[in-house]
């Protein structure tokens, strides 16, 4: 399987299932570079509790790490797994807008794109348009997987 990561092709896993609850990835984009997994779990776990007590739970925490091919700098985006809808779309409603070491976060539903789920119409839109889409504003074949996990040098 095949999916677009802010316009980059790339091979990427389904959205997993466990016992029959199917999770929420969210994304926390333009976070500093020397980000750990746990500063990420930490912003998040206050954001999961409801009335006092906690209403679901992060199933993983990744890093991923994009890198411009034309201008070689780095992206770096946190991705957390939740373990339902629901909790995803309360901790997104909660983060964001929040500071993350002093940077205000954007806070997302990660989706996994392919030509299977990409529901922009492509049908009836000019060829000119489809490679803006393509190239420019997303970044498009400019941009390559670095890493997911923990930031390159640091522990």
């Amino acid at each position: 399987m095949r999916s677009f990561i802010r316009g980059l092709l790339c091979p990427v896993t389904p959205i997993a299932k466990f016992t029959d609850i199917f999770i929420m990835i969210i994304i926390i984009r333009h976070i500093p570079r020397n980000t750990l997994i746990a500063e990420l779990d930490e912003f998040v776990t206050p954001a999961l509790k409801r009335f006092f007590f906690r209403s679901g739970s992060i199933v993983k925490t990744e890093i991923l790490i994009l890198r411009d091919i034309r201008t070689n700098k780095f992206q770096y985006h946190g991705l957390v797994h939740l373990d339902s809808q629901k909790t995803g779309q309360m901790v997104i409603k909660k983060l964001r807008g929040k500071r993350f070491k002093n940077r205000v976060t954007i806070v997302r539903e990660y989706v996994n794109r392919s030509w299977h789920n990409d529901k922009r119409n492509y049908e009836n839109t000019s060829d000119e348009i489809k490679q803006k889409r393509v190239g420019d504003r997303r970044g498009g074949s400019n941009l390559e997987v670095v890493k997911k996990g923990e930031p390159i040098g640091y522990s």
